[in-house]
This record gives structure tokens, sequence and C-alpha cells, in this order.
């Protein structure tokens, strides 16, 4: 994938680094700096971040025999998809990149691409012809992409074994940054259905949908090719409503019917042909506004090509879609980390000025703890002298000394005074609990970590912020 590929490849090995996939408690998280990263300092903050890693989206679709599996197999050296004339996929099959070579099906896939989860949902009966395959492939582009491959689509519905118009539909638009339409001038070209497909996603998502011509080889003449070009050309400008400038990309991949195309000496070649075929300045079967217009010279191709291959130019296609979601992902990354940076420098200021505070509230709460247990005591006793009232005991009564001073006078209550009283003692216990519960709180909006812990969290977020603008930088610099 060249220079962008490479960095594609740095940014995964940055997520990766600093993802958090610990699922521990927040204790275990503590003690241990490796754990700390974007996703685990987020949730410690209780905010949300967005989870990076998705890979840029690539689906080819076709009919039978279109090439679509050999061109997933050229695209990444490696034969990880059948070829044939059947209908060797049956179902959709992702291609991602894997420590080892698997094929899942069923909810492990939706465990290792949690972002189909949706889809099926949508369209349950998927499920039981969703594959993943994983593949350790020593191309960068399966580690920044994920390939996938559907059924030859041909008229008729008893072939699949799901809705198969609504879920390619669906994983075309909510998934998928780019669509790569496989047309086999051999076979039928354009069925309905794939004439229908191509037409709605044209329509919804033309930028990012790429019509090719597949095996232009086996045409036998020059002259057959321009006529097919422009047969195919005519037939789908005037189906499908062209908004911009529309383009039949010619293809062909060297060594496919023998097997010899994932040679490295194959993919070099193709790179000096493609190379040699630009300075000789070929003309592109272009059509604008719904109209075919062939080139002259179609046929001047140096240093002995068969016929035009723009092939490349379907790999820079691929290389552009990476690098934008690269790109994406950056942009994504430093918002992230300047909006954790701003709240946990927030938290830094409000635990310093709590901490300093703290031996103070320490003291308020204890005074209004103790005013309001002193406050009940004597509630409990306004309490006990009324009920010795009530039942007709004078708990004065033995003391004559008191009597005649009419000391006990002082003690005789009348209900309004009770009442008075009891109003007061009340309005004392509620402002003092009140006055208690408000410092209670203060203390509770210390962050449960230590001053000590934010600032680890911020060493760690410039840390972070510091690599994501290095690797901005990087892609302007280019």
């Amino acid at each position: 994938m060249g220079r962008k590929g490479g960095k594609s490849r740095n940014l995964d090995r940055f997520i990766n680094q600093y993802e958090d996939e610990m699922e521990g408690y927040e204790e275990e998280l503590e003690n241990n700096d490796d754990g700390l990263g974007l996703y685990s300092i987020s949730r410690a903050l209780n905010l949300k971040v967005s989870k990076l890693g998705r890979k840029a989206t690539v689906m080819i679709i076709g009919n039978v025999s279109a090439g679509k599996s050999t061109l997933i197999n050229w695209l990444l050296q490696e034969n990880i998809q059948k070829t044939g004339m059947a209908i060797e996929t049956c179902g959709i099959s992702f291609v991602v990149s894997g420590k080892q070579v698997n094929e899942i099906g069923g909810e492990t896939a939706l465990m290792i691409l949690p972002e189909l989860r949706e889809v099926v949902e949508r369209n349950p009966t998927l499920l039981p012809s969703l594959s993943v395959k994983t593949f350790p492939s020593n191309q960068g582009r399966l580690q920044s992409i994920n390939f996938i491959d559907t059924p030859g689509l041909l008229d008729g519905d008893s072939i699949y074994s799901f809705d198969i118009d609504n879920v390619i539909r669906d994983i075309a638009m909510s998934l998928c940054d780019l669509v790569l339409i496989c047309i086999d001038p051999s076979g039928q070209a354009l069925s309905k259905r794939l004439l229908s497909f191509a037409k709605y996603i044209a329509q919804n998502a033309p930028r990012k949908t790429s019509f090719l011509l597949t095996k232009i080889d086996e045409i036998p003449t020059e002259e057959d090719r321009i006529k097919v070009i422009c047969q195919v050309t005519q037939n789908l400008s005037s189906s499908i409503a062209i908004k911009h400038g529309f383009d039949l990309i010619p293809i062909y991949i060297a060594g496919a019917k023998d097997g010899t195309y994932l040679t490295l000496n194959t993919l070099q070649s193709l790179g000096e042909s493609f190379s040699n075929s630009e300075n000789q300045n070929i003309t592109n079967v272009r059509t604008k506004s719904g109209k075919s217009h062939a080139p002259d010279k179609l046929s001047q191709v140096g240093n002995g090509l068969p016929t035009l291959n723009r092939i490349l130019e379907v790999v820079d296609q691929i290389e552009k879609v990476v690098d934008r979601k690269v790109q994406d992902d950056i942009a994504t990354l430093l918002n992230d980390c300047q909006t954790l940076l701003e709240h946990n420098k927030c938290l830094i200021y409000k635990q310093t000025q709590l901490e300093k505070n703290k031996e103070n509230l320490y003291r308020q709460k204890n005074l209004y703890k103790k005013s309001s247990l002193f406050i009940i005591l004597l509630m409990l006793i306004m309490a006990i002298f009324q009920v010795c009232n009530y039942s007709g005991f004078n708990i004065f009564s033995n003391s004559e000394a008191i009597q005649q001073n009419g000391t006990a006078a002082s003690f005789d209550l009348t209900p309004e005074n009770q009442i008075s009283v009891w109003l007061f003692l009340t309005a004392s216990l509620l402002t003092s609990l009140l006055l208690y519960r408000n410092v209670q709180k203060e203390q509770q909006q210390c962050f449960h970590r230590s001053l000590k812990t934010l600032k680890k969290y911020l060493s760690v977020l410039n840390s972070i912020n510091s690599k994501a603008v290095d690797l901005h930088d990087s892609y302007i610099n280019i």
C-alpha cells in the first residue's frame, strides 16, 4: 500500500498500544500503568469516546464468475477465497486480518465484528450464511481493510437462503467505504438483480461506487473489446441516472486461469506494465451525462500489452479509502483526547480545592452531626416530660422546697408553650440536618480517585494526544 499503507499500520499499532481491553475492577487499573489507556480513562471519568479501529471496508459484488474472489485473492496475494465457475461463495464472507487461518460463523462472527450485529438484527436470516475468515497476510492491505465477498448475483430467489437484496444494500450503506461492482463481459453481464443494485448504490452513494469490467483479456480482439466496453457503458448509463462522470474500469488479472497470479513477479510485472501504459497516454473509456465516447487509439498500448488494464487504479482507490479512514480516525482521536484533557483538568482543579477545604468540611460535618444529636436528645427529654404530665405524675411534686419557691411553675408548660418548643426543636433539627447534608454533598463532589490518580490520567492523556498530533502532522506533511 506504499507510504499510506505504512501510516495506517502505524495508526493500528498506536490504537492497539493504548486501547484498554481490561474488564477488571477500577482498583486493578489503579495499580497497573500498562492498563491505562484512552478507553479505561474515559470510563473512569464517566465520559464516552469514539471506538476507533473499524477498518476501511470494501465490498465486491457482481454476477456469477465475475472474478470477485479472484480479485480479493490477488489484492491480498493469498489464496483465501475459493474460485471457479460454480457459485463458491454462497453467503456473505468477511475477510479480515488475524493471527491464524480460521473461518468463523454464527454468534462468534458477531463477536469479532460487532458492527455486524445491527445488520443481523435487521436481517435475521443472514446469520447462518455469515462467515468471517481470518488470515495472517504479509500484505499491509489486509491489516488495514476488511474485504466482503458476496454470492454471484442471479435473477431468482431459490438459490439464496437469505434476502440478498436487502442484506447487500444494508451492508453497502451502513458498513462499506467502497463498493466494487464487477461485470463479466463473457457471461450474463447485467442481470436484473445486479442492475437493480448498481442503480440503487450509484444513486444513494455514488462516491463509494466503482464499476469494473473484469476479464477483459478474454475478449479476443481489440475491436471487440472496444465494442463490449461501449455496449456495457451504454447499458449502465441508460439505466442509471448518472449525476457525475461515469467511468467503467476495464481490468484483468494475468495468470488467473492457470493460478499463477499469486506470485510476486506477476504483481511487479503488472505495475511495470501499468506505468508504461501511462507513458503512452492511453485514453480511458469514459461516459458523461449518459453519452459514451470511444477512444481513437485504445489499442495503442506499448511494450506488448495484450489490452488495456487499469487494475492498479482499483488499488489506488482502495488506498485512498484507507487513507480517508485513517485521517478520520486521527481527527476523532484528537477530538476525544482534547475532551478528556479538558474534563480531567477541571477535575484536578476541583479536587485541589476540595482537598484544601477537606479539614474544614470535616469539622463542619462533625459540628452539625453533634448539633443534630443534641437536639434529638432535647426532643426526647421533652417527650418524656409530656408523657409524665399526661399520666398525672408530676416529677416535681415531691419537692416541697421547689413548690414553696414556686419554681415548679416555671416547668408547668402550657399546651401553647409546648407547641412552640416542639416547633423550635423541629426547625433546629431540620436546619442542622440540611447543613449536614450540604457538607456531605461537598465531600461527595471529591472525585473517587485521588489527586495523584487524576494527575496520572493527565500524563497518559498528554502522551496519547502528543502521538496523535504527531500522526496528524505526518499526514499533513506528506
